[in-house]
């Protein structure tokens, strides 16, 4: 028999759920005794989905999404789509430093799941219009939404280093690192903070392992990329042998009965 605190664990996954953390809201779903396996694949896609929006992979994300065939309504599917092409738009902006562009983007999206997102992209925005004060707010409110968002850290970390709060900028780096060890952004800026303290050999340390990290980011982007268009290319062949085959059958069909 379920003790009340086991029952009450197994149902908690409907709150990380509705504060867009996808990754714990799947943890605690596993606990069910009774699942239903449409809402477990969904928890699992949106797991992924979650790590590919920290990640920008805009267009992992949305492909991630065009797999889910018919399902549960947990979300609004297609604004959720729509949401994240906007925040790819955005992001875009953001890297073409037009902050203006971004902003105006970021005011379509609304839905929870994202918010985190959303802060961390108007606290970049922020920082590109020289408005650090307000820039730090928003990554503080994005980290306290997603606590795991290492961007956000990352771009705290910037912030105080641009302040000349170097200590501070070091511990949000190290922060970031320690959810995500590969992110080349953090390591770089690490690297840099640990030279205007005068610690060269750290701040060569974190520079080289920056290097790699950059290196190996690159490599397993372009590998999901070919797979993503070797498994297009595998589903458009599959469908054109397909119709072949019918083809075939109807011809054979239509000789036999005398019609061709």
């Amino acid at each position: 028999m379920i003790d009340e605190t086991s029952r009450a664990l197994q149902e908690s996954w409907q709150e990380p759920f509705a504060r867009g953390r996808f990754v714990e809201a799947h943890k605690y779903y596993l606990l069910r005794e009774v699942k239903d396996p449409e809402v477990l694949h969904a928890l699992d896609n949106l797991a992924e989905l979650e790590a590919l929006v920290r990640s920008k992979s805009w267009n992992q994300a949305l492909r991630r999404l065009g797999r889910l065939e018919s399902p549960p309504e947990l979300l609004p599917w297609d604004e959720l789509a729509e949401q994240i092409s906007s925040l790819k738009t955005s992001s875009a902006s953001l890297d073409r430093r037009r902050p203006e562009e971004a902003l105006a983007e970021l005011e379509t999206v609304s839905l929870p799941c994202l918010e985190a997102e959303v802060l961390t992209q108007r606290g970049t925005a922020q920082i590109f219009l020289n408005n650090l004060d307000e820039a730090e707010e928003l990554f503080r409110k994005a980290i306290d939404l997603d606590p795991r968002h290492y961007r956000a850290l990352t771009n705290l970390g910037n912030v105080a280093l641009e302040q000349g709060r170097v200590d501070e900028a070091i511990a949000s780096y190290q922060a970031a690192l320690k959810v995500n060890g590969e992110f080349g952004n953090a390591h770089h800026n690490l690297g840099v903070a640990y030279r205007r303290k005068g610690q060269v050999s750290k701040s060569v340390r974190s520079l080289r392992k920056a290097q790699r990290a950059v290196g190996r980011k690159d490599r397993e982007d372009a590998r999901a990329e070919l797979s993503e268009r070797t498994r297009t290319q595998g589903t458009k062949l599959l469908r054109w042998v397909g119709y072949g085959i019918v083809a075939v059958i109807v011809y054979f069909v239509l000789r036999n009965r005398g019609i061709l």
